[in-house]
């Protein structure tokens, strides 16, 4: 009998020591469903998953403002332009018309106002001397034979009545031309003719104008996309035909769920995975979150524009992105296992072991991501926790 208590003793024993080696076992199981760890300090960083597409930072489309057809395309999709380059024209032949009607007028004001503002030549004056005489003497002849049938009933209808008056307006628009080549231009007919010339400018300028709306040129130094125009086809005004952009500097335009814009922020990094390149990491930033969501989606989805180093990788436009962005770090965190903390009512806690015991310990949390969560206070490095 005595043999046999002390057997029991013995394996009471070594009962008690397992169950307090298990349950001081650090990262050890305590049960069948409890597992332990430790609480450390590290680096957090809380992240948004989220979705994008690679586009061109700027990219625009090109209309004429004339309606007309199509006389030349100069360009291929896929080819790089500079600034100022013409990209297509429409038949142009009616504003080339204008034009060269408009400079004839240009320079038929400008010749008279040139002629109104120089001095009177000798010849000038001997021709409107001479003209004022003849036109003297013609009156002064009209005159006598008009004075000779004067006394008669039917003078005033006759016909020396009627050369009498042809010579009077000839005479006084001899001696106006006479005083206007003696005395020069007046101000007013030179304000006249000068206003007549600003008029004849303002005319060849919009008539400039029409004939660049008949063409479209490069904006911008970029690629070209898209063309939507074949030479001889007649195209409306205002009707986008190219497709230009500066592919010099891609951007993605991430897709933001509305639980998550208020996280979102411009200045945030970004891990960027290529759809195309699904091994290439390539890094970012958040550069503009505009306040207001895409309206031309059926639910409720905001934008955040991402500028990124594509690292001499061929990125296109149109290429899908997965996104990682990053809304918080905290660096030397106190932290523990997301499955450590549980909510009891309106306080979350944490079961703790500690002096061969377990208590439960309620704690202020803060930045989380899926693996850990930060501790801000009911906790201190290198206490054993136990996890759900």
């Amino acid at each position: 009998m005595r043999a046999r208590g002390r057997n029991l003793a013995t394996h009471s024993a070594l009962i008690l020591m397992l169950a307090v080696a298990l349950l001081c076992g650090c990262g050890e199981n305590l049960g069948d469903d409890t597992r332990a760890a430790d609480v450390r300090r590290g680096d957090i960083e809380a992240t948004v998953d989220v979705l994008g597409r690679v586009e061109p930072k700027r990219q625009l489309a090109l209309s004429t403002r004339l309606s007309g057809e199509v006389q030349q395309v100069l360009v291929t999709s896929g080819q790089d332009v500079v600034a100022g380059d013409l990209l297509l024209q429409l038949d142009a032949r009616e504003s080339l018309n204008a034009i060269e009607q408009a400079k004839r007028s240009v320079e038929a004001q400008r010749l008279q106002l040139e002629q109104a503002l120089q001095a009177p030549s000798a010849s000038d004056i001997d021709l409107a001397t001479a003209r004022l005489r003849r036109a003297t003497v013609l009156r002064q002849r009209a005159q006598d034979d008009y004075n000779e049938i004067a006394d008669q009933s039917d003078a005033e209808t006759s016909d020396e009545a009627s050369d009498l008056e042809s010579a009077k307006l000839e005479y006084e628009i001899a001696k106006a031309e006479f005083d206007r080549t003696m005395e020069g231009t007046s101000s007013l007919e030179l304000d006249r003719l000068r206003l007549n010339l600003e008029g004849a400018e303002l005319a060849l300028q919009q008539a400039n104008e029409q004939l660049e709306y008949t063409r479209i040129r490069a904006p911008i130094s970029g690629t070209i996309l898209a063309i939507d125009a074949r030479e001889g086809e007649n195209v409306y005004g205002f009707n986008p035909l190219i497709q230009i952009a500066d592919l010099s500097l891609p951007q993605i335009r991430a897709e933001i769920d509305e639980i998550d814009i208020a996280s979102i922020a411009e200045g945030q990094s970004v891990v960027i995975r290529l759809d195309a390149f699904p091994t290439q990491i390539l890094e970012g930033t958040i550069v503009r979150v505009p306040p207001g969501p895409d309206l031309t989606r059926g639910t409720t989805i905001y934008e955040a524009f991402i500028a990124f180093d594509a690292q001499s990788q061929p990125v296109r436009p149109g290429m899908g992105a997965n996104l990682t962005i990053t809304i918080e770090r905290v660096e030397n965190a106190l932290l523990v296992p997301r499955q450590a903390v549980r909510r009891v009512g309106r306080n979350q806690v944490v079961r703790v072991v500690g002096d061969r015991r377990e208590s439960e310990v309620i704690v202020l949390t803060g930045v989380s991501n899926e693996s850990e969560i930060q501790i801000l206070s009911g906790l201190e490095e290198g206490q054993t926790i136990l996890l759900e």
